[in-house]
């Protein structure tokens, strides 16, 4: 036998002990490597801010982009209710127009379904300003103030966007519910906006506004069922009242404490509120408006449950959407959702 395996009969327990001590000191140190390899790659790796609040991913408010924009004028007389489609609408401003009550003029993104859009009615000279703003490519009404007509018919740019029923041009763009009164039964639809876009070879329009963010977390929302009301008329019917409602992180409109809804039964809401102070005086003996829609004022952004008084812009010579301005001189951010300009006198 020889010596080795002697020594191996003899002393096997020595032996298995030193083995297995030798194979434990290479599995620590792989390990020990393999750990050290990982720590290295992380450090490589960029690693995104986090929430304290919420300790998930803060993402940073991005500018939002709206293409190709076409506009509404849509009623609100309280013989017009409900209105239809106001909820698939990007952007509502809500006006006032002769006689106290309010009108709304909605911006749809080409490309949203929206079965019924109305009822539509006229124009009034404020609205033009604000769908040059947005570069809207269409604009769907029916008739006019004697101003706003006069400048459709003197503006290019402005008689290639409308489509007026009432004069007989853009007749084919609307249709009349008999089971509802004349002048609040009138209609268009997305499927009659493709129709007046048929034939057009104009590409797409792009127009950047607002930085906008996700949904907070709830816990940094404010309280639920907190209430905003708004003074635009001297008629109750046309003064509504805003509820929030945190879970769905929404704003919920109601009108004599009853909830707003729109034709298909759903409640009119909104992710942002915009209230905006701006200049208003009567023009004529039919109680015709003027709307200041240019140079700066006060508003009040309602979004996550909160308000923050911030000042708007608007510059005549480069006409673009309004500019929302925070205390601090940063730009204003929205929540991304549906956003409702309430437009109110000094």
């Amino acid at each position: 036998m020889s010596k080795t395996l002697e020594y191996l009969k003899n002393y096997w327990r020595r032996v298995a002990v030193i083995a297995g001590l030798a194979l434990l000191a290479f599995s620590i140190g792989s390990l020990l490597l393999l750990d050290s390899i990982h720590n290295r790659s992380m450090a490589q790796t960029p690693i995104a801010a986090s929430d304290a609040n919420t300790n998930t991913v803060a993402v940073q408010p991005t500018p939002k982009t709206y293409t190709d924009l076409y506009a509404v004028s849509i009623d609100n007389e309280a013989e017009a209710r409900p209105a239809s489609g106001i909820n698939q609408a990007a952007i509502v401003y809500e006006a006032p127009v002769e006689g106290g009550i309010t009108r709304f003029l909605a911006f749809f993104e080409r490309g949203v379904q929206v079965p019924q859009i109305g009822p539509v009615r006229s124009a009034r000279l404020y609205f033009l300003d604000w769908i040059t703003d947005w570069s809207a490519v269409k604009f769907f009404h029916f008739g006019g103030s004697p101003e706003a007509l006069a400048q459709i018919a003197a503006a290019p740019a402005l008689t290639a966007a409308d489509e007026d029923g009432v004069t007989g041009a853009g007749g084919a763009f609307f249709s009349r519910d008999a089971t509802r009164n004349a002048p609040h039964n009138a209609y268009t639809s997305s499927d009659n906006v493709e129709t007046a876009f048929a034939g057009s070879s104009a590409g797409s329009v792009n127009v950047n506004a607002w930085l906008m963010e996700d949904d907070p977390d709830i816990s940094t929302r404010g309280a639920d069922g907190q209430k905003f009301a708004l003074a635009l008329s001297s008629d109750p019917a046309y003064n509504p009242v805003w509820v929030y409602d945190s879970a769905m992180n929404i704003y919920t409109r109601t009108i004599n404490n009853q909830v707003e809804k729109d034709s298909d039964g759903a409640a009119i809401t909104a992710k942002n509120i915009i209230v905006m102070s701006t200049d208003v005086s009567v023009v004529d003996a039919d109680g015709r408006l003027k709307v200041g829609t240019a140079g700066s004022g006060v508003a009040v952004i309602y979004r996550n449950g909160q308000s923050e008084n911030v000042t708007w812009n608007e510059d005549p010579a480069t006409p673009s959407p309004p500019h929302f301005t925070s205390a601090n001189g940063s730009p204003a951010v929205l929540t991304n959702g549906n956003v409702w300009i309430e437009v109110v006198k000094k």
